[in-house]
Parts: structure tokens; sequence; C-alpha cells
């Protein structure tokens, strides 16, 4: 039985009779319990109560548990532990349940020492939490290199001192960086390192209450050095948590580039090793989740996602750059996506697309012995050729991913067949 303050737990089920039973069983345990008998009822309680925990029913008329879920995680409402209840939960619904941040998925009827059980395991886990809920319950995959890695982003998370984020340009420090982002936190990058030369009263005010991430620190001039950790001091006052990306370690910066020895200090309470992809190809799926979540909750693509077999097309990938190559290749995916889900044809498509512009980067030197108009030729005649191979012939796909219309890229072709 709970001891101290009473848990206040809220019942969101829109049949009576289980309402009653599941009210009358936690206050003889000891819980505050409040009640609601739908997602709208739910909502409001939630806005104007702090809770400790959630019973929340999947199956509702109107809006669904999972919609409610989905809601409250968006608008950083899911902030205490959420126990899932249905009837008849699918493998799929329970996946998604705990993807949305859901604890625990349990069947009903419930067994009264069974809920008891997962009630006081979900708020001993709340209790002992430290850290961005968002990290603590976001599957980062198995490997111990990966592990090591979401406990830096998780004990980073915890504070509010200057992070350092180290790693190849490639390994996706900005991504990572947003990550230490509570909900609904502001994240601010600065990309112009000469803005460290003047006054920093605007780059504060622009990051208020927010992350203000700099990227690229190795870099740095004296003069930007000192502007930086002028920014770093005064970050306090306007509420903004600063994180710093570098290439190298702070012991390398400071012996080899005799980089500011205050400034480094500053950022010493958190360093944070980024992995490269090849040491963690096997968490890619765990991966990928975490991108496309990120994607679509920042754009007008919610509700994509990648088929199994698009994720697997992934795993199998050979990476030349880093993090950035599998983001990217992600974006495009869902960008490109006829619908909801993103299958393994069109995942191919992408990745062969990706393949022919980094290939082109290396078009053939003679091309450079040739007049304009004969070079810009053999360019358009060797871009078709691959662009038709990679969409298997298909005029639709090739015109969408070349951005030009069907009548002008027939037209090309077969300018291109008679030359």
């Amino acid at each position: 039985m709970p001891t101290g303050t009473r848990p206040k737990v809220l019942i969101v089920d829109d049949e009576p009779g289980i309402r009653e039973l599941l009210m009358e069983i936690l206050t003889d345990e000891g819980y505050a319990v409040v009640m609601a008998e739908n997602a709208a009822e739910a909502w409001q309680i939630r806005l104007e109560q702090q809770l400790s925990l959630v019973l929340l029913d999947i199956w509702m008329p109107g809006k669904d548990g999972l919609t409610l879920l989905k809601q409250w995680k968006d608008a950083g409402l899911a902030d205490m532990p959420i126990i899932v209840m249905s009837g008849h939960a699918t493998i799929d619904t329970a996946v998604e349940a705990v993807k949305l941040g859901a604890l625990e998925v349990l069947e009903k009827p419930i067994a009264t020492n069974r809920l008891l059980v997962a009630m006081q395991n979900a708020l001993d886990a709340s209790n002992n939490e430290r850290g961005n809920p968002n990290i603590i319950r976001t599957n980062f995959g198995k490997s111990a290199i990966i592990q090591k890695f979401k406990q830096q982003l998780l004990d980073a998370s915890a504070g509010s001192q200057p992070a350092l984020l180290v790693g190849t340009p490639s390994s996706g420090a900005s991504f990572f960086a947003q990550l230490l982002a509570k909900p609904k936190m502001p994240v601010v990058f600065l990309d112009n390192s000469t803005q460290l030369e003047g006054a920093i009263e605007n780059i504060l005010r622009e990051a208020n209450g927010g992350i203000l991430v700099i990227r690229l620190i190795d870099m740095l001039n004296s003069i930007q050095q000192s502007g930086l950790l002028a920014l770093v001091r005064e970050s306090g006052r306007m509420n903004v948590r600063l994180i710093a990306a570098a290439v190298n370690p702070p012991e390398k910066l400071k012996t080899d580039r005799g980089y500011n020895k205050a400034l480094l200090n500053s950022f010493s309470n958190h360093v944070i090793t980024m992995p490269s992809l090849t040491q963690y190809i096997e968490d890619i799926p765990y991966i990928v989740d975490i991108i496309t979540r990120q994607l679509t909750e920042q754009t007008d693509m919610v509700g994509r996602r990648l088929s199994p077999q698009a994720v697997n097309l992934l795993t199998q990938h050979d990476y030349e750059n880093d993090f950035m190559e599998l983001l990217s290749l992600v974006r495009s995916a869902l960008m490109y996506a006829s619908g909801d889900k993103v299958d393994a044809a069109t995942m191919q498509v992408i990745i062969e697309q990706f393949s022919l512009n980094s290939s082109l980067k290396g078009v053939r030197s003679e091309i450079f012995s040739m007049s304009m108009r004969e070079a810009r030729m053999c360019f358009e005649r060797e871009y078709l050729r691959r662009i038709m191979h990679a969409t298997r012939g298909n005029i639709q796909q090739a015109a969408e991913i070349a951005g030009i219309e069907r009548t002008y890229l027939y037209r090309k072709l077969k300018q291109h067949k008679e030359v």
C-alpha cells in the first residue's frame, strides 16, 4: 500500500462498472482516485490536476485511448506513468501503446494483484527516474555501445549545465542535441560562429527558456571562444541550456589547439561521445523509429512510418556518411511516401537515388575536355540512364525524383536516344 502523500490515479474507461470497481479497489489500497468516462474528460482533468499515474482504456467511443495518449505526448502532458488497459488488444496495438509512452499494457479482466503490482512498479520507476522522460522511455537499441550512449544522454538531460557532444561531423550532433530538450522546449541552432564576436544578448533572447546548440566549436578563434564563455556564464540568467558539438575531445582541444581552458571546463560535467553508425548497425531499427517520430512531429508527415521491409533495407545499406546518411534516407522516404507507410520498393528507389547522387559527384573526368554543350549532354544522358535504372523504368517515379514534368522527361529520353 502506498505510504505518505496519496498518489493520485486517473481512471479513464467508458464502462461505469469498471470505473467504480477500480475506484473501490484503489481507494481501499490508499490511492486518491479521479475518473473520466471519455478522452475529453480525461484531457480536462490532466490540464487541471497533477497526476501520479493513469489507467487508460484503449477502446472508447469517439476518441480512443491511443489517440489521447499521442495527443498528451505531443502536448508534453504525458509526464506521468501510464498503464493501458484493453479487453482485446492485438500485439500491434500493444507495441504502438508502448511506443507512445505507455509503461505496460494489461489485458482485461485484470487480476487485482496483477494490477496493484504493475501500478506500484510504475510509481517506483517514476520516483527513481532521473532525466528526460522521453529519453528514459525511448528504446535506443540493445547493443552495449548504444546503451552507454543513451545513459550519457540521460545523465546530461537531468542537469542544466552545458554539455558537449563529441564525434565526427556526420555522427548526428544536431539531431541528438534535440533529444536533450524537454517537451515543448525550443531548440535554437547557432550556425554563424561570428555572432559570438558581438553582443550575446540577442542570442540569449532568441533561445530564452530553451536549448542553444553551437556546432563544431573546434574551429572557434580566441575571440569567439571568449564570446562562447561569456554566453555560458550568462545563459542561466535567460534560462538557456547550452549544447556544443566538437570533433575532438576536450583533452585534444586543450593540448593541440591551445583551447580556452575555462571554456572547456564549463563543458566538463557532461561530455557525450557519439558512436559512429557502423558501431550500432544492429540498432538501426530502433534509431529509425526515433528519427521517424522526431521528423513527423516536426512536420506535416504525422502518422507516416517505414514498413519492416523498408527498415530491413536500411540495415543492409553500406553507409559512407555515418548517421547523417541514415537521417537523410529516412527523411527522403517519409517525404516521398505515397501513403502513411513507406514500402520496400519506395525505400529501394530512395537508396538507389542517393547512391546515384553520390556517384554523380565523381562524374567522369573526361567531361572537362569537352565543350560545355557536350559535357551537359553527357551528364544528362548518364543521369537519365541511372535514374531510369533506379526506378526500374517507372516514368512517374523518375519524374518525381528528378523534379520535372513527365512530358519533359519523355522529351529528354527521346532526345538522348536520337543522339
